[in-house]
């Protein structure tokens, strides 16, 4: 059996990375790494925003932008990683020798000539842009991913913090599922809850998501290389909800960060304590 592993840059996509490349081994022929793409000029981002949203939205992305700055909120998220995750360096998990694609695209043709010539049986996917069509047909058995959320309950983006948000942080966690043009929204392979405490914001909850999310991966991807059956289970969407960048503005940030910090979230997990985490399909130990 032959894999693939399609990633991207951040500190969290080589993590899940090393997990996978340590219950996989040589077995894993190829990996392909998303390359974050030039920023736009000011006047490019301007016109890009103006042409894909209303005015109004366009304002409030800006302001939400530039709050977001000045809370140095993706200092925080990037604090959180390296305190959950560590310090991560590609040379001590990507042997020198394994065939390496550094494409701005994982559906462009660089990665498709790429992903033809090493013909996998499993591709394995974290952290890129959405994958189409193109690519999910070259996966000789299956292609899989890891979504950092419960599906179907919580799928898209920001999925650590909208239970948090909703006021239930037991629907904190990762599932590993099956690629599909439906995002996250294909065949389960198993699902894993994170142990979330008062003293956690959304930031300590992505990265703990992350940690029991490649835990969850490494496993399932050990098992179906090894040719074991895992009985998946079919999404129903109509029970959850698809959040998208533009849903959360800085207005949610600051009423999380308030309920957190006025003793809702501690609240709520002392009204929940001695309920068991909903999700653990293959007996992860939760962060």
């Amino acid at each position: 059996m032959k894999a693939l592993i399609i990633t991207a840059e951040g500190i969290e996509q080589q993590y899940v990375t090393r997990q996978l490349m340590l219950a996989l081994g040589d077995q894993v022929c190829g990996i392909i790494v998303e390359q974050h793409k030039k920023k736009r000029s000011v006047l490019a981002s301007l016109k890009h925003g103006m042409k894909r949203y209303s005015p109004l939205v366009f304002c409030e992305r800006i302001v939400t932008k530039s709050l977001r700055s000045l809370m140095r909120t993706e200092q925080k998220q990037l604090s959180a990683l390296k305190l959950h995750l560590g310090s991560i360096n590609k040379e001590d998990y990507i042997p020198a020798d394994l065939p390496v694609c550094t494409p701005y695209s994982a559906n462009g043709s660089e990665s498709i000539v790429f992903i033809k010539d090493i013909a996998p049986d499993y591709i394995f996917v974290y952290g890129t842009g959405i994958i189409k069509q193109q690519v999910i047909s070259l996966a000789k058995s299956s292609i899989l991913n890891l979504h950092t959320g419960i599906s179907p309950y919580y799928r898209g983006c920001s999925c650590a913090f909208w239970p948090l948000y909703n006021r239930e942080p037991h629907m904190v966690g990762a599932t590993v599922h099956q690629c599909s043009l439906e995002v996250d929204g294909g065949d389960i392979y198993g699902r894993c809850s994170v142990n979330i405490t008062e003293q956690d914001d959304h930031h300590i909850a992505f990265a703990k998501s992350v940690k029991v999310g490649a835990r969850l991966y490494a496993a399932v991807a050990k098992k179906l290389l090894e040719d074991e059956a895992i009985k998946t289970i079919r999404q129903d969407t109509s029970i959850g909800k698809e959040y998208q960048f533009k849903h959360r503005t800085i207005l949610h940030d600051i009423k999380l960060l308030a309920y957190i910090f006025s003793g809702g979230l501690k609240r709520t997990l002392q009204s929940t304590k001695h309920k068991s985490l909903p999700f653990n399909d293959f007996n992860i130990s939760g962060e």
